[in-house]
């Protein structure tokens, strides 16, 4: 909005974040209910599937990098520290994006769906709700390697902080 971009979401039928009421940290059907204007030129959070493909940059390999996971693809559990780390510390990938694999998990759009299809589409959306929480993907600082692969995928409550969750934004 500072940007005179229109916003990309809305709760409660306003697109004003200062109507929209504190923060939850619990449960909160309200904020739960959010909802993405597609027509918006605004920040938001990317997709599962957009995150996943800005990850991949046109591979096919379980990281972006190749087939295995090594010190210089990203921050885990075994060279980083038990702390974040500076963007751009590790190489990026194709497509000049940094720390895809490790440093923190990111938010997604997405509601967890365990029946989450692996296969061909073309711009899936998640579920509309679920018991679970929201994805994340990536993985953090905290993370054994194998859970930094392009393709992992989890969930956490959408009220819950931790150190170790972060996100990125798209423009729509």
């Amino acid at each position: 909005m500072m940007e005179g971009l229109s916003p990309a979401y809305r709760i409660n039928n306003s697109t004003d974040p200062a109507n929209w009421g504190t923060v939850p940290t619990s449960i909160n059907t309200t904020w739960n209910a959010v909802e993405i204007i597609n027509t918006a030129t605004g920040y938001r959070l990317p997709t599962e599937a957009e995150w996943e493909y800005a990850c991949r940059a046109s591979t096919t390999t379980a990281y972006n990098t190749g087939a295995t996971i090594s010190d210089n693809t990203g921050w885990y559990s075994s060279n980083s520290n038990n702390m974040t780390h500076e963007v751009g510390k590790k190489p990026a990938n194709a497509w000049g994006l940094y720390d895809m694999h490790g440093n923190v998990r990111e938010w997604c759009w997405d509601w967890f769906d365990s029946d989450y299809s692996s296969g061909a589409q073309t711009d899936p959306l998640g579920a509309s709700s679920s018991v679970f929480g929201r994805v994340f993907r990536g993985s953090g600082w905290g993370d054994d390697g194998r859970f930094l692969r392009s393709a992992y995928r989890n969930y956490v409550a959408p009220w819950a902080r931790f150190s170790h969750i972060g996100f990125r934004l798209v423009r729509n």
